[in-house]
């Protein structure tokens, strides 16, 4: 077997399990065959994720002692689906606590954490189409718990999630028919704010509001206008996507008020909307620039064609940049996953990305001109 096939094999991409999650089931019981069947990947990403660092080793020793019991963050339905899962899997309540929050707990302006790109862009037809990567650290011990997750009641389903197992929360939801969104980090404020709004407010974790509003809210506009005026514990992106023309938006939240609100108007020549983790007056830092390499791609795919589900992936899935520019790719060592979604029907495709080993599996590929 040769160096290059080896290489191939360690460095295989994936498309993550599917699971249903019962929504006419009592929330306690909701997981239990999902608990069940992966268990063993659940405790093996913990054990990965405290090997990692002494911060993450301290923060999951802590976890047990700091959440055993519910936090005002965290909706009662959330919290029961939760105690199901520790029953089931013997993970302390606490440690899946801290992995429902662990965006509250860690986002702020001390972090710096880049992490992310989402875009929604419209076509020739006028159907947006949304895309997103997962870029995050702890990527190594993440890829294996991550899954789609279809919440069913009445053997239909009411919407759709990628998200990672022992998360009864998520970051990325398709509502089919409705609309679709997905959330990116933003690094703004101190961190003790995130925890005072959390634990003392009592303000909804952001992964769980995001479910509640797929659980509550059909329409496209409405979506937007929720989270437009919900009260955070965290700053964050949001980049929503419709099934009608013209409907795109990235929402840049702040913890009590909304920053900006950039929205498609293809009338207007604005035919999509990006988010790499920077507001949209704000240039890049130099060395993590996805926004010039992913707009530069999104342009050639047009040029090329027509957009749609599979140039969005092609642009997501990219990793030609101009380094010395101060570019990073859009896919990176760091992308967890890709997904693009049809609001008007679900995801199209999703899929794990294995990083390891980084210089062969995503390259930063030098391109000294657009067609390069």
């Amino acid at each position: 077997m040769s160096l290059a096939t080896i290489a191939g094999l360690l460095c295989a991409d994936f498309a993550p399990p599917r699971v249903t999650i019962n929504l006419d089931t009592p929330p306690d019981h909701r997981w239990d065959g999902v608990a069940a069947a992966y268990n063993s990947s659940l405790w093996a990403a913990l054990a990965g994720l405290e090997a990692m660092s002494p911060a993450y080793k301290l923060g999951l020793e802590l976890a047990p002692k700091l959440f055993s019991k519910q936090p005002g963050s965290i909706p009662d339905e959330h919290w029961a689906e939760m105690t199901g899962i520790a029953r089931v899997s013997r993970v302390p309540i606490g440690v899946l606590v801290a992995l429902n929050t662990l965006y509250d707990l860690t986002a702020s302006a001390n972090v710096h954490d880049k992490a992310c790109t989402s875009v929604v862009a419209q076509g020739a037809d006028g159907k947006p189409t949304h895309g997103r990567n997962l870029d995050y650290g702890p990527h190594a011990v993440m890829k294996n718990i991550t899954a789609i997750v279809d919440y069913q009641s009445g053997g239909k389903t009411k919407f759709s999630s990628v998200s990672f197992l022992g998360c009864v929360n998520f970051n990325t939801v398709v509502v089919p028919g409705g609309w679709s969104l997905s959330q990116d980090e933003r690094d703004q404020g101190q961190i003790e704010m995130d925890w005072f709004d959390a634990f003392v407010r009592r303000r909804v974790v952001t992964f769980s509001q995001i479910r509640l509003l797929a659980e509550t809210e059909p329409t496209f506009e409405g979506a937007v206008n929720v989270m437009r005026s919900a009260k955070l514990d965290a700053p964050s992106y949001f980049i929503f996507a419709g099934t009608q023309s013209g409907e795109g938006a990235v929402v840049s939240s702040g913890r009590d008020k909304v920053a900006q609100v950039r929205r498609l108007q293809p009338d207007n020549g604005t035919w999509y909307v990006l988010e790499t983790n920077y507001d949209g007056w704000v240039d890049p830092d130099h060395g993590d620039d996805r926004r010039d390499a992913a707009e530069r791609h999104l342009a050639a795919e047009k040029a090329a064609g027509d957009i749609s589900a599979d140039s969005l992936w092609r642009v997501l899935t990219n990793s030609h940049c101009k380094k010395s520019a101060g570019e990073r790719p859009v896919l990176n060592s760091h992308t967890v996953f890709t997904a693009t979604m049809d609001p008007s029907v679900g995801f199209v495709k999703v899929q794990v990305h294995d990083p390891s080993p980084p210089a062969k599996c995503l390259p930063e590929v030098e391109v000294e001109d657009e067609e390069g």
